[in-house]
């Protein structure tokens, strides 16, 4: 049995806690669940990341987000002030997230475990069977057209 640590927690969320995380714990059977979508939107680089945790990575998932900015209103200003992004799920290939880097990058370093697709946020279209199935297409389209799908 293999435990894979997902990179969703502050503890893992940058490559280097992650590593330090992994090799911390020492154990053969403790790698590295490595998704682009947290240090993606943390400003990360995605292909420094791979690099670093490749002997790790037995796995990965697959989601594509949008920013939206928010703001907070300050009365004393009589303006806003902005704040952290909003991030909303979108289908994969319409977002902020450079996978053809994070899943380029994982390809040189040898990877080949499964990418899975992830619909568990508030995705573009709503919840519907329908556009989950819609959203599932345009994943696998995107996977092949980028030459990233095994037959």
């Amino acid at each position: 049995m293999t435990l894979a640590i997902q990179n969703h927690h502050d503890l893992g969320v940058h490559h280097d806690s992650m590593r330090d995380l992994v090799e911390d714990v020492a154990e053969p059977n403790c790698r590295a669940a490595w998704d682009a979508w947290a240090p993606a939107l943390s400003g990360v680089d995605l292909a420094e990341g791979v690099r670093r945790l490749a002997p790790y990575i037995v796995h990965t998932t697959a989601a594509d987000y949008v920013r939206r900015p928010r703001f907070r209103y300050v009365t004393g200003l009589t303006n806003y002030a902005q704040e952290q992004d909003v991030v909303r799920a979108v289908p994969m290939g319409t977002g902020c997230i450079d996978y053809r880097t994070f899943l380029g990058a994982l390809a040189e370093s040898g990877y080949e475990g499964y990418v899975a697709y992830e619909m568990c946020e508030v995705l573009e279209g709503g919840g519907s069977e329908q556009n989950l199935d819609r959203c599932a297409g345009i994943f696998v389209e995107w996977m092949r057209a980028n030459g990233f799908a095994r037959s």
